[in-house]
């Protein structure tokens, strides 16, 4: 490991114009803000693709930008977008081959950029082999989730890596007591960081003004709910359950289904009056739906 500089090569697991921004662009935005120079790296993937219209589309999105020189997102931030053999990233030749490429990118824009000793800052527990072959500073893991539960991803495989990940890195990070426990038996100088708001701008909820028309239209009291619609996070049946059982209460959810995923509970969810799906809305304008 070189002398780390104010550089910083991070691996997201979600691409960066994605609706619906989590721990991965903040952190990358905060970093620049604080001078440091960023390449964030979109995921490769965690999951097989499926040949549904979504993923399909996402392959061919990622295949245009992958063929493109990483793009200046905003001062301070690069994104590279990788091309990457669509099939498990548990196999390790297609990790092997998918890594190898990704890596002589990340040099080749280092070189260019002049980046020296980056710090590795990952989300991606499936990066060891990219990383390995770059000069880099220290290397953080900030695990926001236990993402062996999430569909599709070989837990077995999964945990193996980050066992793996846990043992080389300088420091982890993580966002729940459950986490704590099971990366810090792998790593000392693991840290407990729960999850986090950007208060100046949900803050703008507080301000007088009308509420948006499709919110206004839903009866009160309402429930909220902002994100993605993952089925391995939110307990759909629960919410049935006491939709039905509480017909005066309004449940406003304010997403879409998580890539790859075909949940029957969607349908029985919009099936019932006093639950409202208003679809994506832009993050500028959440604050006024609080």
């Amino acid at each position: 490991m070189a002398d780390s500089s104010k550089d910083c090569v991070l691996f997201a697991t979600a691409d960066w114009d994605t609706p619906y921004w989590t721990n991965k662009q903040h952190t990358a935005r905060h970093l620049a803000r604080q001078g440091y120079r960023v390449l964030y790296i979109e995921s490769l993937g965690l999951r097989a693709p499926t040949a549904s219209a979504r993923d399909l589309s996402r392959i061919w999105r990622r295949l245009k930008r992958g063929l493109r020189a990483p793009r200046l997102a905003e001062p301070g931030v690069w994104v590279m977008s990788p091309i990457a053999i669509p099939f498990k990233q548990h196999w390790p030749l297609m990790r092997s081959i998918n890594q190898g490429w990704l890596s002589l990118r990340i040099r080749l824009f280092m070189l260019r950029h002049g980046f020296k000793a980056p710090m590795i800052w990952t989300y991606h527990p499936f990066m060891l082999g990219a990383i390995a072959a770059l000069d880099h500073g220290p290397l953080v893991y900030h695990c926001v989730d236990d993402l062996s539960a999430m569909p599709g991803i070989d837990p077995i495989a999964f945990n193996r890596e980050e066992v793996r990940l846990l043992q080389q890195s300088q420091v982890v990070f993580v966002t729940s007591q459950a986490l704590l426990e099971k990366c810090g038996a792998h790593n000392t100088n693991t840290h407990y960081f729960p999850n986090v708001a950007e208060v100046e701008h949900f803050g703008r909820a507080l301000e007088p003004g009308p509420l948006p028309a499709d919110l206004q239209a839903i009866p009160s009291p309402r429930i909220g709910y902002v994100g993605a619609l993952s089925d391995f996070k939110i307990d759909f049946e629960l919410i049935h359950d006491v939709a039905q059982a509480r017909k005066d209460w309004h449940w406003v959810m304010i997403g879409e289904e998580r890539e790859g995923q075909h949940s029957p509970w969607m349908t029985r969810l919009a099936a019932l009056p006093n639950i409202h799906f208003l679809g994506h809305r832009e993050y500028a304008d959440l604050p006024d739906y609080l």
